[in-house]
């Protein structure tokens, strides 16, 4: 998925960036009158770095003022941006290096686009992987080798459940297990939980089970009641 396609949601062209040539006084007026904690810093368009809080009373610290100083003055470091051709989940293993709640966006010729909210970024994968309340959340530990994904998924759907995304990792180096985690939907939680235990899979967790009402769960207590007494 292209960092573009998320854009379309999360993109805002609007928030505020300064040329480097503007007067460090003037941005940090803006930061305090709009409530933001960094802003863009741009060199005849192009991004250069995030100036936040802290390097203005850092500044302030070391010289009591900021008159007739520029931003180009304060000594800023060069910060990472992303492209807008950047493909979504590439980028995340990159995130940890841009600190701050805004993520600058360039186009390929580094002209700054706008930025990006963490928070709405998280949201839009959030839904892009069904993390909401609805569905359902399973882990199962299986072979780390010669299992296929298509068996799990194709054992699911014959307990009338929907996958729709899964992830995986390794527990620990030294296991030889992977954990396979599924968000899906499925008509019977509970059904479905045993009837993969019975396949031979190894339920980690299940959640919600609470997805069955309380006379679904007496319903099936009473059958097997039945079914013991015969």
């Amino acid at each position: 998925m292209l960092l573009s396609d998320c854009m379309a949601h999360c993109l805002e062209r609007h928030y505020p960036a300064f040329e480097d040539t503007t007067q460090a006084d003037v941005v940090l007026g803006v930061l305090r009158r709009e409530g933001l904690e960094a802003v863009p810093v741009l060199r005849d368009r192009k991004f250069v770095a995030l100036v936040s809080y802290a390097d203005f009373y850092r500044i302030l610290e070391k010289k009591g003022t900021l008159e007739g100083l520029t931003m180009r003055k304060l000594g800023l470091k060069k910060a990472p941006a992303v492209a807008s051709g950047d493909d979504l989940f590439v980028f995340f293993s990159r995130l940890g290096s841009i600190s701050g709640p805004v993520i600058p966006v360039v186009d390929e010729g580094g002209v700054f686009e706008g930025v990006i909210r963490k928070d709405r970024l998280l949201g839009r994968v959030a839904e892009i992987f069904h993390l909401g309340a609805e569905g359902m959340t399973l882990e199962l530990e299986v072979p780390a080798f010669g299992m296929k994904i298509s068996e799990v998924v194709d054992a699911i759907e014959k307990n009338d459940a929907t996958v729709q995304s899964f992830g995986s990792y390794i527990p620990s180096p030294e296991g030889e297990g992977m954990v396979i985690i599924l968000r899906l939907i499925a008509q019977d939680p509970f059904r479905l939980v045993k009837n993969l235990e019975k396949y031979g899979y190894v339920i980690r967790y299940a959640a919600p089970l609470s997805a069955v009402t309380d006379e679904d769960l007496k319903e099936k207590a009473l059958e097997f009641i039945r079914f013991m007494d015969l």
